[in-house]
C-alpha cells in the first residue's frame, strides 16, 4: 500500500519537491495500539514539517487569503494518493493480514481446545 500511495503521488504531479514523497512511511499507531490489536497507519512523518501539506494535495484547496504573502491564493485541486492506493490495495492487504496471522489464531485456538479438554477430563 505504501509504495502504491508513492506511485500515485509521483504518477499525479504532487512529487515537485520531493519531500512528501520521502516522508510517507508505515509507523504503528501507539495510542490506539494495545498488544493484541496492533494498528499501523500509511502516511507522512509527523516528525517532518511536509507532513502539513499532505491532507492539501490529497482534498485539495479552496482560494483563500494568505496573511504573510498579503494576497490570494487560486486554491489547488485534489490531487488523491492515498485513498486511492487504500483502495487498489486493500483486498492484498487483508490477505498478507490473514497469511500472517491466520496460523497465529489457530495454533492459539487449537492450545486452547485442548486446555479445555484436558479440563473436562478431569
Amino acid at each position: 500500500m505504501l509504495d502504491e500511495a508513492k506511485a500515485r503521488l509521483a504518477a499525479n504531479g504532487s512529487r515537485k519537491s520531493g519531500r512528501l514523497y520521502k516522508i510517507l512511511i508505515i509507523k504503528r499507531n501507539g495510542k490506539r495500539s494495545r498488544p493484541l490489536t496492533p494498528v499501523y497507519e500509511i502516511g507522512p512523518d509527523g516528525s517532518d514539517p511536509a507532513y502539513r501539506e499532505a491532507h492539501l494535495v490529497e482534498l485539495g484547496t479552496a482560494p483563500h487569503w494568505q496573511p504573510k504573502k498579503k494576497r490570494m491564493h487560486p486554491g489547488a485541486a485534489a490531487k488523491p494518493f492515498l485513498r486511492p492506493a487504500f483502495d487498489a490495495e486493500k483486498e492484498t492487504a487483508v490477505k498478507v493480514f490473514a497469511d500472517t496471522i491466520g496460523p497465529a489464531i489457530e495454533a492459539q485456538a487449537a492450545r486452547l481446545a485442548r486446555r479445555a479438554a484436558k479440563k473436562g477430563k478431569s
